[in-house]
This record gives structure tokens, sequence and C-alpha cells, in this order.
């Protein structure tokens, strides 16, 4: 198969039903170029179908809206770029800047004021993807997410009913144009992805606002989690921000060619007004087959090879054998209703480390462990503290003992020295407790920063995006072995606003001594040495805040 460009497929839509009304905009991708067929998300129509209850009555009652009478007042204009072939029917958009200006503009830009060219388009129906709406319904509850037009802090001008955008993450658009071309579309079903591939994002930020400047921007990261029937929910922590919805989700197959394999729903999300840093995508495939449904299109294009999809993908970070296996070593920690997360250091020994405040409570309830096995069968334990940080003591760290060979591996503790800026993915429980029966959350970056005191390392910090109920999990290298654990993000105290790209870290070189003393003796009393009283420790530790409660753990959510 030959390399493909995901953003030939690649487009951003303006609608409005008059030059009065409010404008939704939102990206798109041309899921069939011979027929003009655009596919897009719902949020495109959102200030639109806000004016209209009955459109949404009839879309919650049916999950359809195909009358061409009163989906002909969308007038929808898609922006493309400009290398496309197009009709005669397609115009220019031109830029702001003149002839003039480009011609004495010494910056490098090719002297043609054609940045991207625009065409209208109609809109052929709207429609639901009920397996999507059920898991979200589960999963994601408007109850405890929000998202970008949903918050408090967005301009009136642009805040829309909540119940309406909720509403709308599990609908999709179909648009059709008069451009042509004979490109072609690669589809990978997300039953064929894993957690920890790689994908990209090709989308525009801002929508329409300006295209000529935003149109096909890209950005990468992997799978970090798949939940749903046939994987119809795609978490990713790609970047992507408002403007992206619709856009193309592609993942890498091979080490050259990428493949559509979803549709972004919602670039931003906060959950218990804490920014998530995650973006939620819909399995194309499901996507199709509700559209299937409604629609007899029919379309053109090219599944990926088997032999392709088989290929070792080679970057940067962990391969996806290497991130399953470290997720198997990685259970949720449970004590009441609070949950954190863990990681199994030692098989034969049932070895697990976690956070001290991870495990509060255990006095009174006991410390259980779960996990989902290959076949997603969930499967659990009851642990014994070993040991566990005192209050105002350095580092926030427990350890916990369970039935020999109870999760059948373990992670390899990292015996090197790390530098910054080493790639490294961060593996925890975030966001979703035990009754989801989910797999731990999986997010890549680099160490952004190592802190040493006299020499010693005491703190990693991470670019992974960490969210709620990662803290006791596992970071590791590209070979998967453990080089720290997961303690808190970062919080701003004024304003309640977290941080999931800057979180620290209890270094693995730090307790390494400590841990190999206690396998090979055995002797709980050798962990007394995990714990560390240092003022100068528990400054970093508390962010400075050196009168920080002695009951509570570091400035955190997790």
């Amino acid at each position: 198969m030959d390399s493909f460009n995901p953003a030939s497929v690649s487009c951003v839509i303006s609608a409005r039903t008059d030059l009065k009304e409010s404008e939704g905009t939102s990206s798109g991708v041309i899921i069939d170029s011979k027929k003009g067929l655009i596919l897009s998300h719902a949020s495109l129509l959102t200030p639109l179908l806000a004016r209209n209850s009955k459109l949404i009555k009839s879309l919650r009652g049916t999950g359809v809206l195909r009358d061409g009478d009163i989906l002909s007042k969308f007038k929808c204009t898609v922006y493309l770029p400009p290398n496309q072939q197009y009709t005669e029917n397609t115009h220019r958009y031109r830029s702001m800047l003149t002839n003039s200006e480009i011609e004495n503009d010494n910056s490098g830009i090719k002297k043609d004021n054609t940045v991207c060219v625009a065409t209208h388009v109609c809109v052929l129906c709207v429609f639901e993807c009920r397996s999507l709406k059920r898991i979200l319904s589960k999963l994601i509850p408007s109850s405890e997410f929000e998202f970008a037009d949903m918050r408090s802090d967005t301009p009136e001008s642009e805040k829309v009913n909540p119940g309406l955008s909720y509403q709308l993450l599990s609908c999709f658009v179909l648009l059709k144009t008069s451009q042509n071309s004979s490109s072609y579309l690669p589809l990978r079903s997300a039953l064929e992805t894993r957690v920890g591939d790689r994908v990209e994002i090709c989308s525009t930020p801002f929508g329409s606002l300006n295209p000529d400047v935003f149109l096909n921007s890209r950005s990468s990261g992997i799978i970090s989690n798949l939940a749903g029937e046939n994987n119809v929910l795609i978490l990713t922590d790609a970047r992507c921000i408002p403007g992206s919805e619709g856009a193309g989700l592609f993942t890498s197959s091979g080490n050259t060619t990428h493949s559509l394999t979803g549709m972004i729903i919602a670039p931003v999300c906060w959950k218990n007004n804490e920014w998530v840093g995650l973006a939620l995508a819909c399995s194309l495939s499901e996507v199709l087959k509700s559209l299937d449904d409604v629609w007899d299109y029919n379309f053109e294009h090219h599944t990926v090879p088997a032999d392709i999809l088989n290929e070792q993908i080679t970057w940067e970070g962990c391969s996806c054998s290497v991130v399953s296996h470290a997720a198997r070593c990685v259970p949720l920690v449970s004590v009441g209703n609070k949950w954190g997360s863990g990681v199994v250091v030692d098989r034969q020994l049932g070895l697990v480390l976690t956070c001290s405040h991870v495990i509060r409570g255990s006095e009174k309830s006991p410390v259980e462990l779960y996990s989902v096995n290959q076949s997603k069968h969930p499967v659990s334990t009851v642990a014994t503290v070993l040991y566990k940080t005192p209050s105002g003591g350095q580092f926030d760290l427990a350890v916990l003992s369970v039935e020999c060979d109870w999760s059948g591996t373990h992670l390899n503790l990292c015996q090197e020295e790390v530098c910054e800026g080493d790639t490294v993915t961060v593996i925890g429980h975030a966001l979703f407790p035990k009754n989801h029966s989910l797999g731990p959350m999986v997010t890549s970056g680099i160490i952004s920063k190592i802190v040493k005191i006299g020499g010693t390392t005491v703190m990693l910090q991470t670019t992974c995006a960490v969210q709620a109920g990662a803290s006791g999990g596992a970071v590791i290298d590209r070979q998967g072995r453990l080089v720290a654990i997961v303690v808190c993000n970062a919080k701003d105290d004024d304003t309640g606003a977290s941080y999931p790209h800057v979180n620290m870290c209890v270094p693995v070189s730090a307790i390494l001594p400590v841990l190999q003393d206690f396998i090979t003796s055995r002797d709980p009393g050798v962990l007394r040495n995990l714990c560390v009283i240092s003022p100068a420790l528990r400054r970093l530790w508390t962010l400075g805040n050196t009168t920080w409660g002695t009951e509570e753990p570091p400035q955190s959510k997790l």
C-alpha cells in the first residue's frame, strides 16, 4: 500500500442558517472523495440546533435527522488544502494579506495568497451512534464530566445548553460537496488497535475561525484506553483543542502508513472541575455502522492489509507489547470507596508498591487489589500492609503483600540513571473506579525535570497526562522497567486548577537499595528505611509549603 497523508482527507467546516445566526464549526474527514462525502461531528450544528427544539426532540426520539427541507436551511462551507483537485463550483478562500504585502514579505512564504480553498456543502443527515451513547452514559456521565462549551468560564456567546451539548456527543453529520478526486481512505477497525498504539490527529484548532493559519494541524500521542462495544470509545493523550471535533484519529500501521481509526468527539474535558488532559474519540467503524442503518452510501475505501497491521511500529516510546505486559503489573488499589494504583515489583513475594495516601483508612477497611485479565474479566485479592510512610515523613510510599503469583508477572526495577528528556510512559487507574472493569490508563511523555539533593535524585517530573486515581501507578521506560512511582500532579490552590502534564514521582533509584535489601532478607523492619525525615525534602514535596497539614498528602487530587 502506498503511503497515505492524513491531510489529504481532512478539512474544516462552518455552518449557519443565515448571516445573523452564530456560526457552528468543526473539523471533518472526507470519507469518500469520489462521491464528495464528508463526515463530521454534530457539534458543528450545536448553536443552530439549540434554537430548534423540534429538531432536538426528533433526534432524541429517532436518533436521526434526514428531512431534506429542514437540513437544506443549514448553509455550510468546507475549507480544504489548495493542493486538492476541485470542481468549477469551488472558489478560493483569500488570505487577508494583499498581494503587495506578500510580494514585500521576506519570511519565505510562497508568493501566492491562496492558503486554502472553500466550497459549499449540503447536510444529508444527522445521526446517532447508539453504542457510543451507551458507553458514554455509563463511563462519562454528564453529572461528573464537562466539555468545552459547558464550562462556566466559557463566553456567553459560545455557551450552549449542557444537556444538548452532552446529547450531541454521540451524534455525527454526513455532508456532500461537488468536489471530487481519486484519493483513497485506508480504514482500520478499533478492534485491531491496542492501548499504547501510536496515533496522530489531523485537525483545525478553533475550527473555521482562521483556517489559513490552523488548517490541518497535527498532533501525536498514544491510545490511552479503549471501552465499550467493539472498542467504540477511544481515549488518547494526543493534544487537541476546541474546533477539533470531527477530526480524524489516525493510527500508525507499520512505519510509514497511517489509517483512519476514529473521530474526535470531545477534545477537552473536565471531571469534577479538574482538567483531564485527554481527548475522546469514537471508533470510525462504529460510526459507519450507525450510518449504514440510516443512509445507503456504499462508499469506497481501502482496508489496511493484515501484514501491515502486524508490522512492529518503530518510534521512541514503548511498544504495545511492552505496555500490555506493564499494564498487567499495575492493579487498582481500593480502600473503602477510594482508590489509586499500585505496581507489582516482585512476583514471588507478591510485593506491591503504592502511595501511603492511597491506602489511607486501611486501619478500618481492607486494602483490595483489582485487575482485568487478558480476557477482560476482573480479578481481585486482599493485600496486607507491610509498611506505609508515617505522617510528616518522605517519601509518600506504602508496601503491600499479596498472595504469591496473584498477578502472574512483575515489573523489573530500572537500575540505571535516567536523564531529562527521556521518553517515559505512565500507567495507572486514572478517572474510572473498579466497577467499570477497565484496564489502567496509559499516557506518554518525557521526563521533564530531575530534582536532586546532595547529588541524589529525590524527585522526577514527567509531562505524561496524569489524573485522579493514578497515584501509586508506574512510570516506565522504553524497555518496560519501573523508573518511578507517581505521587501527585500540580494544583493551584487559589484557582483550583490542576495541571495533569506536571506531575511528581518518587524515583526508583532513591528507594532501590531498600527494596533490594528487603527482597533478599524478607525482613519487614528494613522497609522503615523508606521513610526519610528531611526538611529540605519536605519543602520539595510540599512545594514549599512546610506548614502543610501532617495528615494530608502533597498538593494533589490524585
